[in-house]
């Protein structure tokens, strides 16, 4: 696993998403290296003034950073009337005041969403509820070649074991997606997270162009984890697939959680679902059309 500092705006800026890009991981041994770098990296900014809270990607980086563009362009979330010029001190302003920004619509009433009306929202084939037993049974599966870690200053999230307050939903802010009307948008995304850490302890540490990815300090256990696939098996339209008993078993004994919050989230990882109405194959699209990830 090779991991590399990054400037956001040296000679190389075009492999950062934005000026919260501190590390690019080629080549991941496993997410669990990956985790406890994410860890490290957090004891050591405990000793920093202004301290940050660290996403890293999951899979498909070009396709996630794409769609977090055109997700961030939405009116909600979008922050107008603001002149940005082309320094480095003007664009990390800017960054700063969108994420900022984008934290404060999270708590506005007019757009929050809470997890009941979550119910039914992506609807799952069988070959679907597979991909997701298989992605938590090996959650390396779920990692790119190439993944980028921000660091976002979020004080307010905290850096506990857990997560029960549901806080880091909002590091959301900083790689914002959910871009397609089939896919859970960026509050839904939010309130899902909530849930997750409110419920069960999670607390969100990824996203990708199809995952979200949630850990814990210990695996769920038979109880809880049966009550978790309850929950999924809802957002996944009450579908009733063989394999939840796989993903049930795999939560259990495991502490990562990776959820698809769009509707096609299992093509990336194995056999399409029948389902669907060519969201997924615009995403396809639009991953071809993509760029290295950059400003």
């Amino acid at each position: 696993m090779d991991i590399t500092e990054v400037d956001p705006f040296g000679e190389d800026e075009l492999d950062t998403i934005d000026s919260f890009s501190r590390w690019r991981i080629e080549n991941p041994d496993s997410l669990e290296d990956v985790l406890a770098f994410l860890d490290r990296a957090a004891g050591d900014d405990a000793e920093n003034t202004v301290h940050h809270r660290f996403l890293v990607t999951l899979d498909a980086l070009d396709q996630c950073v794409y769609t977090s563009m055109h997700a961030a362009e939405d009116e909600a979330l979008r922050l107008d009337d603001v002149e940005v010029e082309d320094t480095p001190e003007s664009l990390h302003a800017f960054d700063r005041a969108q994420l900022a920004h984008i934290v404060s619509r999270f708590t506005d009433p007019a757009f929050r969403v809470e997890a009941p009306s979550l119910i039914g929202r992506l609807p799952a084939e069988d070959a679907d509820i597979e991909v997701l037993a298989r992605l938590n049974t090996d959650p390396d599966d779920a990692l790119d070649a190439v993944l980028m870690v921000q660091a976002l200053p979020l004080e307010h999230v905290g850096d506990p074991d857990d997560d029960p307050s549901g806080h880091s939903a909002d590091l959301l802010a900083g790689l914002p997606n959910g871009y397609f009307s089939d896919d859970l948008d960026v509050f839904e995304n939010h309130a899902l997270v909530r849930h997750l850490a409110g419920e069960y302890g999670y607390r969100l540490f990824g996203i990708g162009a199809s995952l979200l990815g949630l850990v814990r300090p210990e695996p769920l256990g038979p109880e809880a984890a049966a009550h978790l696939t309850g929950d999924l098996a809802r957002l996944y339209g009450g579908a009733e697939a063989p394999a939840w008993s796989d993903f049930t078993a795999a939560v259990s004994s495991g502490r990562v959680l990776l959820v698809g919050y769009t509707s096609g989230f299992a093509e990336g990882f194995g056999p399409p679902s029948a389902g669907g109405d060519g969201a997924a194959d615009e995403r396809g699209a639009s991953a071809d059309a993509a760029a290295d990830p950059g400003r």
